[in-house]
């Protein structure tokens, strides 16, 4: 009878313990944003310490947030800029989390930038090159992502090819190309690739093209398509910790999100100016709390969306500590969901020789450098710009020289 109930109890465990696997990651968007605030012309997004990145092509510059849409405080640098200016029309932007390095497709003048979170590299890659141009050449580059080994991918849309920079040798290379220059619909092939996506561990690729599809690779091999019919313009696509894919259907104006499966498990948005619509959806990104950021193009704003149930956080984390001669005092804030706490503690020490002092940040997850206010709990209302423009509806005419 014991080595009988022993088993069921084993048979049990083994069974909560697949459903609890079977749903990580499962959890459904609030269709509603948590938020959302204005930036003119946003394309590419990504989130580095807490801050978010959101490119602005055509004003030459990548916008800087908070993760509440707050822009940093008056000495604060708001923005990235290049040297070359208004030469300078980045797409979209991919972050390296290990090493802190920032990089971006300038899809007009055919490069790929790098930015090291203080200077940026003198000569930026690229330059314009036609169909099957040696590796490093561009015609209009999209997406950009990077592998978990710090190695570089960029979809070389014009040239229906996807190319790699290899984060030990420095060089480029070109390990999915397209046999037609006109582009191809084969399994493998592309046709006008756009976004391009890693799942964290590196496994899965997703690249989304303009044949109204998103293939999956697989250690590097095709291995299916996802999501197939549902898909107008893929333009860009993002995956959580547990493989799940999120598209950004430009034309649908939808967020599609997908399983490790390539099956259809939630989407939200539709077409419109409302909270939660979208026109023209273009980047999208996860925050290191769950929560999806969506560059909302042609309505010239930014939406944030949290995982169903779960309260947005109002603080960062962070821990400021420094020391003198005489003294050392630590001041520490701690993430919470609804609710912050601070503890300082004071200690004699005579570590360091007079009139030395020491300053240091560290985090419980990822280290958070930025000295942004800390908002309420109060969600910001939608505002739309007061910004003269044209409404420029992507497409996917490219260079021709």
């Amino acid at each position: 009878m014991r080595k009988l109930l022993s088993v069921l109890v084993l048979i049990l465990s083994v069974s909560c313990l697949i459903s609890i696997a079977s749903t990580a990651g499962a959890q459904n968007y609030d269709p509603n944003p948590t938020r959302s605030w204005g930036c003119p012309f946003p394309k590419g997004i990504a989130i580095y310490n807490d801050v978010v990145y959101v490119v602005d092509s055509f004003n030459h510059h990548v916008m800087k947030y908070d993760l509440w849409g707050n822009p940093p405080p008056s000495g604060e640098s708001k923005m990235l800029i290049p040297p070359v200016g208004a030469n300078f029309w980045p797409s979209f932007i991919a972050i390296d989390p290990s090493s802190g390095n920032f990089y971006f497709t300038d899809d007009t003048y055919n490069k790929v930038y790098k930015f090291n979170g203080t200077s940026w590299a003198p000569n930026p890659w690229g330059g314009y090159g036609g169909f099957n141009s040696a590796g490093g050449k561009f015609n209009g580059p999209k997406g950009i992502a990077l592998d978990p080994s710090g190695n570089v991918y960029v979809a070389d849309s014009g040239n229906h090819r996807i190319q790699k920079l290899d984060s030990t040798s420095g060089t480029w290379e070109v390990p999915w190309a397209t046999s037609d220059p006109n582009g191809s619909i084969a399994p493998g092939q592309f046709d006008y690739p756009y976004g391009i996506a890693f799942d964290p561990s590196g496994t899965n690729m997703y690249v989304g093209d303009g044949s109204h599809r998103v293939q999956q690779f697989v250690n590097g091999s095709y291995f299916a398509l996802i999501g197939q019919g549902q898909f107008d313009q893929p333009y860009n696509i993002a995956a959580d910790p547990s493989g799940n894919a999120y598209v950004a259907d430009n034309v649908k104006c939808l967020i599609q999100k997908f399983d490790p499966n390539g099956t259809r498990v939630d989407s939200w948005g539709g077409l419109g100016s409302g909270a939660g619509k979208f026109l023209h959806p273009e980047g999208i990104a996860f925050d290191q709390y769950g929560f999806i950021y969506v560059a909302d193009y042609s309505n010239s704003r930014v939406q944030k969306f949290g995982p169903q149930g779960v309260e947005e956080p109002t603080t960062s984390s962070t821990t400021t500590t420094t020391s003198t001669t005489s003294t050392s005092t630590s001041t520490t804030t701690t993430t919470t969901k609804a609710a912050t706490s601070t503890t300082t503690a004071s200690s004699a020490t005579t570590s360091l020789g007079s009139g030395q002092a020491s300053t240091s940040t560290t985090t419980t997850k990822k280290p958070v450098t930025t000295t942004f206010r800390q908002p309420s709990n109060r969600v910001t209302p939608l505002t739309f710009p007061n910004v003269t423009r044209k409404i420029k509806i992507p497409s996917y005419k490219l260079n021709t020289q």
